[in-house]
């Protein structure tokens, strides 16, 4: 009976690995293509997407020509966004490998360390943009600022982990750190079904949707993996820890 039961078990298993490895990878790659295509139009100015610029409506090419146009006039800020950010979704899809980490645990140690470094970056030029950027509307910068914030909270929390030899905990906040870093892939992908679903709609209002269900998405997917491969020991750990760390602030709320 345990071996027909775990065998179902075991390609549902297999099949959301694949699944989350595949979706990673294609998040990947537009990230990296995003980086290459506005470093380029940053070193040439004259570069337009012409290929993605005959697949949009005449309005929307236009829009993406001012935004092009937009990045170039702030070439400090864009760099210090996308340069480590690259750096970062390259990185960071390694430190998750159990092989990697098993056979070369001193790769792992120092990546770790370049992405901690390369995400205080990404994510303080990433609340600068959301302050700055002046398409989207508050609907988008919202959800900048709500993204950016919550990347640097899980940066923190897992370098605060790891200090503490919580490997558990540590991989746990690098995950939701990396699931909002790639969230801006997804971004892009609403924003296209977006256009194809309500084309007429203000383009203010697809932006702004487009980044909060972009950064919900990817974020969900990363919290649906964490439980799903959390051990139920260490899930009943978590909340006595949380529960604990609720008496102890009642308590000191009723000293002071």
């Amino acid at each position: 009976m345990f071996v027909e039961m775990s065998h179902p078990n075991r390609i549902t298993e297999t099949v959301l690995k694949l699944g989350l490895c595949c979706g990673v990878a294609i998040l990947v790659a537009i990230a990296v293509a995003t980086v290459i295509g506005r470093a380029w139009s940053l070193a040439d100015s004259g570069f337009a997407y012409d290929q993605f610029r005959q697949m949009l409506p005449a309005s929307e090419a236009h829009f993406a020509d001012e935004i092009n146009q937009w990045f170039t006039t702030h070439p400090i800020l864009t760099c210090l966004h996308i340069v480590p950010g690259g750096l970062l979704v390259v990185l960071a899809p390694f430190q998750f490998s159990s092989h990697i980490r098993s056979r070369w645990i001193r790769f792992h140690r120092w990546s770790g360390r370049v992405i901690a470094l390369a995400a205080l970056p990404v994510g303080l030029s990433g609340l600068v943009l959301g302050a700055v950027f002046p398409f989207g509307g508050p609907l988008a910068s919202s959800a900048v600022f709500a993204a950016g914030a919550l990347f640097l909270a899980a940066v923190v929390q897992a370098f605060t982990a790891i200090r503490r030899r919580d490997v558990v905990r540590h991989r746990e906040w690098m995950i939701r750190m990396f699931s909002i870093g790639i969230g801006i892939s997804s971004v892009r992908l609403v924003g296209l079904v977006l256009l194809l679903i309500i084309p007429t709609s203000p383009l203010e209002l697809r932006t702004g949707l487009s980044f909060w269900i972009g950064f919900a998405l990817t974020f969900v997917a990363a919290e649906f993996w964490l439980r799903h491969t959390r051990s139920p020991g260490l899930t009943e750990q978590l909340r006595t820890s949380a529960a604990q760390q609720i008496v102890g602030r009642e308590r000191r709320e009723r000293v002071s």
